[in-house]
């Protein structure tokens, strides 16, 4: 049989390799603590892009008084959200304005564009809490640490979500 064979049982030092109480400490306390979502929005994000992170970061903070949801690794997403989310409601608009105006190829062209960003909206849904499996999750994991009921952030974000 291939593979390597097992150490035999007398040959094991189990007092070296026991994790003890102080450890687990050391190795839980070596684990860095969470970063928090950064307070400055990318210079090169468009203005629209810029209201649509402060909207979002604003219902983030609000939503993590003790329990933190995104981090600073979440930033990306979040940045990647904001910039197609900016550009879906920009093509959207210059569909909406110049409908007649538009050849086939021009409308099919910007059809395409808007299904592009669509697809990268739907990307970063999950991971920013913007669907309703995700939200649930989240609220289920502060019902439990709290023991409150957190849905009127979950609505505030719905809002936002849709538009109101």
């Amino acid at each position: 049989m291939a593979g390597r064979k097992p150490t035999p049982l007398q040959l094991i030092n189990n007092k070296q390799k026991r994790d003890t109480k102080a450890t687990l400490q050391a190795k839980e306390d070596a684990i860095p603590n969470h970063c928090p979502l950064p307070r400055y929005v990318p210079e090169y994000m468009s203005q629209e892009a810029k209201d649509i992170w402060h909207k979002m970061t604003a219902i983030y903070r609000k939503m993590e008084k003790d329990t933190p949801i995104l981090g600073a690794i979440d930033a990306g997403s979040l940045e990647i959200y904001c910039n197609a989310k900016a550009l879906y409601n920009y093509l959207t608009k210059e569909l909406e304005d110049n409908k007649s105006k538009l050849s086939l190829i021009e409308r099919d062209i910007l059809l395409k564009q808007i299904n592009i960003q669509v697809r990268i909206i739907n990307s970063c849904r999950e991971a920013l809490l913007l669907d309703p499996v995700s939200r649930a999750r989240i609220n289920v994991i502060q019902a439990k640490q709290k023991d409150k009921d957190v849905t009127n952030d979950m609505d505030e974000m719905s809002k936002l979500l849709n538009g109101d």
